[in-house]
């Protein structure tokens, strides 16, 4: 389920390390370095920008709670800041 799920919404790597093994991923020459970095991963491998978006939910997260800024304006501001981090590492890519 998790493969199908992951190739239907537009080839993602599944986090199922099951589901990375099951021959699709196999077959695709962009997921060679992931299958070889999960035989040996305690976790899901890393995604360039990762650690900065984590950065970002958790801003994000602390100033709505606090009520710094209003839900809309958190989800705003969080689609524009990771999409700014998507797009600094896919011209890196």
């Amino acid at each position: 389920m998790n493969l199908r799920w992951s190739v239907g919404a537009g080839d993602y790597i599944p986090a199922l390390q099951s589901a990375s093994f099951g021959g699709y991923l196999e077959q695709v020459p962009e997921a060679e370095a992931y299958l070889a970095e999960l035989e040996l991963a305690k976790w899901v491998p890393v995604i360039p920008g990762n650690d900065e978006i984590i950065g970002i939910n958790i801003d994000i997260w602390f100033r709505a709670y606090a009520k710094e800024i209003t839900p809309e304006e958190a989800n705003k501001e969080h689609a524009d800041r990771v999409q700014e981090v998507l797009n600094k590492w896919a011209d890196q890519l």
